[in-house]
């Protein structure tokens, strides 16, 4: 029994190196690509871990996978825009993207409230089942419509804000 699991890890491993030599960009057409620098503003200081530290891991990803083409440099709240003018800070194009949470601004319109987890409202099932199976995700696009801003969700919670009505708009732009 120990052998053939040896042998399925082994050919599994050789599978997946294999599949990684293949998808790989080659060198030609990585220096075709633009190079793309953006500038991330969070609402969170960087001493909170659990969260700025979740920007800084996107934008590792992010420059990984384009083979450091494409890089988002994070800033915490306060270094380039007060904590919770991030929204504004990207609707004014002073930054690309930012991470927030959308209930900071439900002073500007109640519905913010409703694109992330809020303290004391669902909990993450029902979040998840109201977003992903109520209509909630549809309703929360059809509210960001006229905005210039398109919202990463990640589970119950807003990840991040990129600059354009769509995240394809907002690649092609930068």
């Amino acid at each position: 029994m120990a052998r053939s699991r040896r042998q399925f890890l082994v050919g599994a491993g050789a599978g997946v190196a294999a599949l990684g030599t293949a998808i790989a960009p080659s060198a030609t057409a990585q220096t075709s690509l633009p190079t793309i620098k953006w500038r991330l503003t969070s609402s969170f200081p960087k001493n909170i871990d659990a969260i700025f530290g979740g920007a800084e891991l996107i934008a590792r990803r992010v420059s990984q996978m384009s083979g450091g083409r494409f890089t988002i440099q994070c800033f915490a709240g306060g270094e380039i825009v007060p904590p919770l003018a991030a929204l504004d800070a990207v609707q004014a194009g002073t930054v690309e993207c930012a991470q927030t949470a959308s209930y900071y601004y439900s002073g500007k319109d109640t519905a913010f409230a409703f694109g992330c987890a809020m303290p004391f409202g669902l909990n993450t099932r029902q979040q998840n089942a109201w977003m992903y199976s109520g209509g909630g995700l549809q309703l929360m696009r059809e509210f960001q419509l006229g905005r210039p801003t398109f919202a990463i969700l990640k589970h119950t919670n807003a990840c991040g804000i990129a600059r354009r009505n769509t995240l394809l708009e907002a690649w092609q732009a930068a």
